[in-house]
């Protein structure tokens, strides 16, 4: 359980640094025994307690996740000052650098980083098995259950529901097939592929392990420490946690708006076949230095290489239930990050970006190739 802490007005703040302010503002202090994080939320007070809650429960439950989440400290109401009653919680702080970061700097930073990837799947592949499975729910369906209503989120999303009655889709002079289309021959591939037991769904996970929540530091034995669940979500594959990792990269590049989208899409009245090309504005290195996990639309029509750093992802049923996992990880955050209007980039109405569907032609691209490689395309 957590334990007491003083108000915050208490705190001293003579030594302090933001290091996010969004829906939270995030905070180093330097207290005299020891540096904290404090997180103030700016909303929802339920979000907050039900992350505190399942930081908790994590750590209780893991013993992989009570060596690398830093505890929860203390937790409170801002009294004192403004705004008044604003909820926060005290963490322990771990210095280094997000392996997000660290990947994108380049260099040697960048080196050290590409070589953690290995160990850290490694550890996170372990931490799978630690679960403990949910015995009335059937793994396989729950997994086709959640791509289903994944894909209807996104058929009512303004923008995106254009792009989900599309029969196809070019995507960098690819024509690829709409999601819908191939979800469905997805499904009924994994009903023969994909044993039942090759899946477990649990009640209770991290969920989030994508790069800017995993921190490269010399304070852990293994390297590395895990920051921010995702208590959004209940009941999931624990492979779903893995899948986030593998998402790290369209999610960095979106989060820092680091691409374009050439289209026409904004000049034309129907487009039953929509066309889209996706640059990229990082530099070359810093996009290599995520290769070994998922390059999305910057290498079209691959698999992630995961496959390279562990072989336990060899097994097919394995690999399958990952990039089903990865698919579905495209598609929600897709709709979590949906706009419901395009940004014109660079003063030309060809030249957009859309966060939502930024990640949508990334899922697009991944269902088609799975099926492509599946049938032994290219």
């Amino acid at each position: 359980m957590t334990v007491a802490s003083p108000p915050l007005r208490q705190l001293s703040f003579a030594s302090h640094k933001v290091l996010k302010d969004g829906s939270w503002i995030v905070v180093r202090i330097d207290l005299p025994d020891l540096p904290v994080i404090c997180k103030i939320i700016k909303g929802d007070a339920e979000k907050l307690r039900r992350e505190v809650t399942r930081i908790e429960a994590l750590r209780e439950t893991f013993p992989t996740l009570a060596q690398l989440m830093p505890a929860i400290v203390g937790q409170g109401h801002l009294r004192g000052c403004m705004p008044e009653g604003r909820p926060y919680y005290l963490q322990e702080f771990v210095g280094g650098t997000t392996l997000g970061d660290a990947l994108q700097q380049g260099g040697e930073i960048a080196t050290g980083a590409q070589a953690m990837l290995g160990p850290i799947l490694r550890a996170l592949l372990d931490h799978v098995d630690e679960h403990r499975p949910i015995e009335m729910v059937d793994p396989r369906q729950w997994l086709f259950s959640s791509l289903t209503r994944a894909l209807d989120r996104l058929k009512d999303l303004p923008v995106i529901d254009t792009l989900a009655r599309a029969s196809s889709i070019v995507i960098n002079g690819r024509r690829r097939d709409g999601l819908a289309a191939c979800l469905a021959r997805l499904l009924l591939m994994a009903e023969a592929m994909l044993p039942a037991d090759a899946i477990t769904v649990s009640a209770l996970g991290h969920w989030n392990f994508h790069a800017q929540n995993l921190i490269l530091t010399d304070e852990k034995p293994t390297g590395f420490a895990i920051i921010d669940p995702d208590s959004s979500l209940e009941t999931c594959d624990p492979m779903f946690g893995i899948a986030r990792l593998l998402y790290s990269f369209p999610h960095d590049v979106a989060e820092q708006g680091g691409y374009r989208l050439v289209t026409d899409h904004l000049l034309r009245d129907e487009m039953p076949n929509p066309r889209f090309e996706v640059e990229f504005g990082w530099i070359h290195t810093a996009i290599a230095a995520y290769g070994a996990l998922y390059h999305g639309l910057f290498a079209p029509g691959r698999l992630p290489r995961a496959v390279d750093l562990d072989r336990r992802l060899a097994d097919p049923a394995q690999a399958l239930r990952l990039h089903l996992n990865l698919l579905l990880c495209l598609m929600r955050g897709a709709a979590v990050n949906h706009e419901p209007d395009f940004q014109v980039v660079d003063g030309n109405l060809r030249h957009l970006r859309n966060n939502g569907v930024f990640l949508y032609l990334h899922a697009v691209d991944l269902a088609n190739t799975l099926l492509d490689t599946s049938r032994g395309r290219p």
